[in-house]
């Protein structure tokens, strides 16, 4: 069960109804204002979910952008035909977090199992570069708005499925200081969206 207080962000619930239709009709716009709303409590969800397992809490803010990249793509294609207001959307990504926190979990289960020598030979499948693309186009509309251009490389190499590690790596500096410009991309969005 999800808690009551999850369900109801800031925000009229006809806002949240007219970006939904937007977003069905392809609309990229109101990706970024759902993005900024709702980004937040799914990453706050996945790691409660995760939480006792500091190898995968890591991994809280991927969970989160798949779950809205897997919620844009499906609502595009028309696969969520009830999604109409702000309670079916929040139920929606919840569900979706929750069952990419499992099957997170599974996957590092099997990872530090052994592996049968017959299973080794099976290739892995990584997101496509379409996907990653799709990713990225999501939240473009809040790329334009970060004057940092870092700020900017940090959330297109996320959306593209990297991990806090790669972009660090990327970047030269430590695991921390990617955190820190996550975070502050997730302020200036809300600051964008407040009221």
């Amino acid at each position: 069960m999800i808690p009551e207080f999850e369900l109801a962000p800031r925000g009229s619930d006809d806002s949240i109804s007219l970006w939904l239709g937007q977003v069905k009709a392809g609309q990229e716009q109101p990706v970024g204002k759902l993005l900024a709303r709702y980004f937040p409590r799914l990453v706050a969800l996945a790691s409660a979910r995760l939480r006792g397992q500091p190898r995968l809490l890591a991994y809280a803010e991927d969970v989160a952008i798949s779950v809205f990249h897997t919620l844009c793509r499906g609502a595009e294609r028309g696969r969520f035909p009830d999604l109409a207001n702000r309670r079916s959307l929040w139920q929606l990504l919840a569900t979706m977090t929750v069952r990419k926190t499992i099957d997170l979990q599974r996957k590092e289960r099997r990872q530090r199992s052994p592996e049968p020598s017959h299973l080794a030979a099976v290739p892995c499948s990584a997101p496509s570069p379409d996907a990653a693309a799709l990713s990225r186009d999501h939240v473009q509309s809040l790329l334009e708005r970060l004057d940092e251009p870092g700020l900017r490389q940090v959330v297109e190499w996320k959306a593209a499925g990297f991990a806090n590690e790669e972009i660090a790596v990327k970047l030269g500096c430590g695991i921390r200081t990617v955190e820190r410009k996550l975070q502050r991309v997730r302020h200036l969005w809300k600051a964008f969206d407040a009221p």
